[in-house]
């Protein structure tokens, strides 16, 4: 699915959500977003915006892109976006080989985001042209906690430094038992999380039932 304009901002290529939404044992796989003249483009794969929360649970988030080809074109959240002060819930789930890429400036091939709770998920092989290829929090105030979850592997161009967790607002996020690799402007309120390489590879079937 592709949610494209020429004029305007373009918005949840697979799935956009105004209120509550539950995805369980999904895949949201190979959406997009096309944004037109210097306008956004975000939540290539799902977009959840004013007055909405969005609960990912057993689910898989791959493929997705949110794009711009105009030179004042911003791109952000490749995989989901979530307007700000939206809640994101996410458990046992995996986001991986989606891309924002814009010529502007693109923020978070895999997650955008300022309220989150992510759990026993891994954010991989996510791409931005710009910033924070994993995940991009904004929102200093929001709450955020990201426990046992592995986020790495991904890749920012404009920023590598950033390319797993990046934030402007330096937003300190609870939670423990985390790998993360290339991660900037955030704080851990508790626990540091490791910083070895997992070596993860794309997703594939491998056998398993």
């Amino acid at each position: 699915n592709s949610a494209t304009s020429s004029g305007n901002t373009a918005y949840g290529g697979g799935v956009a959500s105004q209120g509550a939404l539950t995805i369980a044992a999904s895949a949201i796989v190979n959406n997009s977003t096309h944004g037109g003249v210097a306008t956004w483009s975000g939540g290539g794969g799902i977009a959840s915006m004013s007055g909405s929360t969005l609960l990912v649970q057993s689910s898989t988030i791959s493929g997705n892109a949110a794009l711009s080809d105009d030179a004042d074109g911003y791109a952000w959240g490749g995989g989901i976006a979530m307007w700000f002060g939206m809640p994101l819930q996410m458990t046992d789930s995996t986001v991986s080989g989606n891309q924002s890429t814009a010529p502007a400036g693109s923020y978070s091939g895999g997650i955008a985001a300022s309220v989150v709770q992510i759990a026993n998920s891994t954010v991989t092989l996510n791409t931005a042209s710009g910033y924070g290829g994993g995940i991009v929090l904004y929102d200093a105030a929001s709450a955020k906690e990201i426990s046992s979850t592995i986020i790495a592997g991904n890749t920012a161009t404009g920023m590598p430094a950033s390319a797993d967790l990046y934030s402007l607002v330096n937003p300190s996020i609870a939670g423990d038992h985390n790998l993360v690799i290339a991660g900037s402007g955030v704080t851990w309120a508790t626990d540091m999380p490791i910083t070895t390489d997992p070596q993860l590879q794309a997703l594939a079937f491998n056998g398993g039932p």
